[in-house]
């Protein structure tokens, strides 16, 4: 038997597959959940990397940088953190299978503004987990948008030394 929550949220995701839309199914931040209970840290010292993190800006929801970092400062000894994407942030614009990039350049840009030390040694989106199409249509379009403007000369010294290199072949 399937719980009412399982069926919505299939159905959610059945609806995001098919008008090709991000996933948005992460639950609201409940504040007051959280302050219910406190526990104890056993090992203030002990570094962490948090290995999986979220950060968005939805409609009546939001998890950011300064979400973030008061998280980080809770009293643990957080070093770094892994962003993993959770569907926002994309590309309103461009073509439809880059779109995604635009979660990566978000945290990317998250990344540079600890890098700066602002925020003191945190490395907050040290690592990022991402998407985007690699297929070979993709690739073959946004290497034409590149060299459009290059010579043939130019594209066949580009392309060959890039094959050369990557099959280790000498032409």
């Amino acid at each position: 038997m399937i719980g009412v929550g399982a069926l919505a949220s299939g159905i959610a995701v059945e609806r995001r597959l098919r008008r090709g839309t991000p996933f948005l199914l992460q639950a609201p931040v409940r504040q007051a959940w959280l302050e219910q209970h406190c526990e104890k840290i056993i090992e203030p010292d002990l570094p962490i990397i948090d290995p999986h993190h979220h950060l968005w800006d939805r409609p009546g929801d939001r998890y950011l940088l300064q979400d973030c970092l008061s998280d980080i400062r809770s009293g643990h000894n957080i070093r770094a953190t892994l962003f993993e994407e959770c569907g926002a942030m994309y590309r309103s614009t461009g073509p439809r299978e880059l779109r995604s990039l635009g979660e990566t350049e978000f945290a990317a840009n998250v990344s540079r503004s600890f890098a700066s030390g602002q925020y003191g040694s945190i490395q907050c989106c040290a690592g990022i987990v991402g998407n985007g199409s690699c297929s070979y249509q993709v690739l073959w379009n946004a290497f034409k948008r590149i060299v459009g403007g290059y010579s043939a000369d130019e594209k066949t010294a580009l392309f060959s030394g890039a094959a050369s290199k990557a099959y280790r072949i000498s032409i």
